[in-house]
């Protein structure tokens, strides 16, 4: 089946002068596996998924094991085998909406594949079947190698963030973010830049810039006709997580732009809840 975009994607492309080149990467978009996939899936020991929750608000949630925790079983249909974490909402979600939005990425490699579909399974294992699948570019993906060992026990949930929130966004050189079009259809993206590249406005609200890329626009197309939004950041270090949901919108002109070097446009985030996810014995 042929690939195409939304109504969102098509205002979001247009506004940025990037519907040649948004037309040109629509070919990337498969539906089905091809068979290098398969090899690099097994690999992984992480991967995000972007899902909503019963009100509707999108949500990047962090999956990991060891390797070969993710199989493909056919040319359409993915298999992921997470440990059950203490706190974790994520089949909550599903069971509102069985829409999914996955992206696998490999840090040491700079690799990363994107897969929308639908969650066919829930327990014991997330089986998806695959209906958009596409590799992005390697630009902005820090070389890392990410332990899989990430099962947080201790939970904070809050309306808003404290300087130990601020200070680990604003030295993050990496988050998530989810989005999803106007009938509900997930899709989560990666963002990365210097540290400092997200900016804390106050205690609810932050804005990072949208650099240049595929031209697909999935993320702000999403954004542009339906604002909720998930952000997720992961302390590779530690092993927590801090999860953002909220309303973001596209800020195309701004006598910010100047803060954020080689920024095409920003967007600003306003949270709706905070939720960080840390080992208890440690502490948060």
């Amino acid at each position: 089946m042929k690939f195409s975009y939304h109504e969102g994607e098509l205002a979001v492309q247009k506004l940025a002068n990037a519907s040649d080149q948004a037309n040109k990467s629509a070919n990337s978009v498969l539906d089905y596996f091809p068979r290098s996939a398969s090899d690099f899936l097994l690999r992984l020991t992480f991967i995000i998924a972007a899902t909503l929750d019963e009100r509707h608000r999108a949500w990047a949630s962090l999956l990991s094991g060891p390797e070969g925790f993710i199989s493909v079983a056919d040319e359409r249909t993915v298999h992921i085998r997470p440990p059950v974490r203490d706190g974790d909402t994520l089949q909550q979600h599903l069971l509102a909406h069985d829409a999914i939005g996955l992206l696998a990425i490999e840090p040491s490699s700079r690799r990363r594949m994107r897969i929308n579909g639908t969650v066919l399974d829930k327990l014991p294992e997330i089986v998806v079947f695959a209906e958009q699948i596409y590799t992005n570019c390697p630009k902005y993906i820090r070389n890392r190698v990410p332990l899989y060992e990430m099962s947080p026990k201790g939970t904070t949930i809050t309306s808003e963030l404290n300087e130990t929130y601020n200070e680990w966004i604003a030295s993050a050189d990496t988050f998530y973010i989810a989005s999803a079009s106007r009938d509900n259809k997930p899709d989560v993206s990666h963002r990365g830049g210097p540290p400092s590249f997200v900016k804390v406005l106050d205690e609810k609200t932050l804005i990072f810039p949208d650099y240049s890329g595929n031209s697909m626009f999935n993320t702000l197309g999403n954004i542009h006709e339906n604002p909720t939004c998930g952000l997720l950041f992961i302390d590779y270090a530690k092993g927590d997580t801090l999860q953002l949901t909220g309303l973001a919108e596209i800020i195309w002109e701004s006598s910010m732009m100047s803060e954020f070097p080689d920024a095409k446009r920003l967007v600003k985030f306003r949270l709706s809840i905070a939720v960080h996810r840390f080992d208890a014995q440690k502490g948060g």
